[in-house]
């Protein structure tokens, strides 16, 4: 039996469902907010001040790690997001071959086709087996 080449229709899926996720990461408030929410067991309130400064209460360690990951993950998705397409070298296929990237902590910029470049070559199953 011959697979064609390409994206399962799960992966397609999912990796669509990233960059929709991304692409409204360049909006939003920073005013304040709250919430709480329970799962599996962890609940935890996240009240945000004015600032968007997280205060978490919560009954138990578990579910304080499970309101600091919630808010974490409220700060940093499209951070996280972006990384990961950067890291799978598909940087040119979801965002262009034209565009580019700067990474803030190195003042580095890239464009997206390198970066596919450089992921892709040295990301490969031999480099994490050599870890």
């Amino acid at each position: 039996m011959h697979s064609s080449p390409g994206l399962s229709p799960v992966r397609a899926g999912l990796m669509l469902s990233a960059v929709c996720i991304l692409s409204a990461c360049f909006g939003g408030d920073s005013g304040s907010s709250s919430g709480s929410g329970r799962v599996d067991g962890y609940q935890a309130t996240i009240v945000r001040t004015q600032m968007g400064i997280p205060h978490i209460t919560a009954n138990s360690f578990g579910s304080l790690g499970y309101g600091q990951a919630y808010a974490f993950a409220e700060d940093n998705l499209c951070v996280m997001l972006d990384d990961f397409v950067t890291i799978r070298g598909e940087r040119s296929r979801y965002f262009g071959p034209d565009g580019s990237y700067t990474i803030e902590p190195n003042d580095n910029t890239s464009d997206n086709i390198s970066s596919d470049f450089f992921w892709k070559f040295i990301a490969d199953d031999a480099a994490v087996e050599r870890t």
